[in-house]
């Protein structure tokens, strides 16, 4: 069998379908992180966090990477998300001295491994941008932003010394980082993403949608969640194949990838909670299936 394909030192993912909103005034953070699961609260300038966007009754409005900067807060929101974002935060906006608006200055970018917070770092000085480290997909990750007029450059920058993860899909699914609008969306609550410990503080004080987000945490389990499979032979199941157990469809792929060289292939997938468990045998398209974990837990 050939060998297995390494890991590239550095990978990289453009933020193509992302949009920013700045925000600002005296109460941003505060205000902000009532408004978020991740812990804003003790950040400094120059730090970062990736969190979510929930409303009321705990579904995931969007995902975002935040950036801490000295006089405003960067937020990364997927385009298609950015509507009902800002329909939200105009919504919970009161007395509170902030302003937030829409942005289309700034290009992002989400740096993976052991180098990217430093790697950001120094295209950002280079390029008139921002840079922080925080957490996606366990790998190492920090988030770089250029100006607009700055994105081929930081595009080539980062071609020079990494390469796309993309291309190398099957680290991103082996690390359980689901993607918006591919793996999951705001029909689902974080523990089906399996976010819950990369994107939610349990600890920080109230924010909107809390009290379900905990209950379900505290209290049981949701009733389905994200759940890498491994496949026997370097095929890679079709997006949207039916995931069975007993001749009965207990969920979707939403994600595949083949390690090269591994003889095997990966894929998330939205199941039942009891398919979810590791060790757990399922069906697609013919093919047998073992669960490895909930793909929240990266090893």
């Amino acid at each position: 069998m050939a060998s297995l394909e390494p890991l590239p030192a550095l990978l990289f993912t453009p933020l193509d379908h992302h949009t920013t909103i700045e925000v600002t005034g005296a109460d941003r953070q505060s205000w902000l992180n009532g408004l978020v699961t991740c812990n804003l609260a003790p950040l400094k300038p120059g730090q970062g966090a990736y969190g979510l966007a929930t409303s009321k009754v705990g579904k995931i409005l969007a995902d975002l990477d935040i950036l801490i900067l000295p006089e405003r807060l960067m937020v990364s929101c997927p385009t298609s998300r950015t509507a009902a974002l800002l329909e939200s935060l105009d919504r919970y906006l009161v007395m509170e001295d902030v302003e937030f608006q829409e942005s289309g200055a700034w290009r992002w970018f989400v740096l993976h491994g052991a180098s990217a917070v430093e790697a950001a770092g120094a295209l950002a000085s280079e390029l008139g941008g921002h840079s922080a480290g925080l957490d996606r997909t366990g790998l190492g990750d920090a988030a770089l932003v250029v100006p607009a007029a700055m994105e081929e450059r930081a595009r080539a920058g980062l071609g020079r010394i990494g390469a796309p993860l993309g291309e190398h899909d099957w680290a991103r699914l082996e690390r359980g980082a689901p993607i918006f609008g591919q793996d999951f969306d705001e029909h689902h609550y974080p523990q089906e993403a399996v976010l819950e410990k990369r994107a939610v503080s349990f600890s920080k004080g109230c924010y909107l949608g809390q009290e379900v987000i905990c209950r379900l945490e505290m209290r049981g389990h949701v009733n389905k969640r994200l759940a890498l499979l491994e496949f026997e032979g370097e095929e890679a199941p079709a997006r949207g194949a039916a995931v069975l157990a007993e001749g009965v469809e207990v969920g979707q792929v939403t994600s595949a990838a083949v390690r090269p060289g591994s003889g095997k292939a990966l894929a998330l997938a939205m199941v039942k909670y009891a398919q979810s468990e590791p060790g757990a045998k399922v069906v697609v398209a013919s093919r047998e299936a073992v669960v490895v974990r909930a793909t929240g837990a990266h090893p």
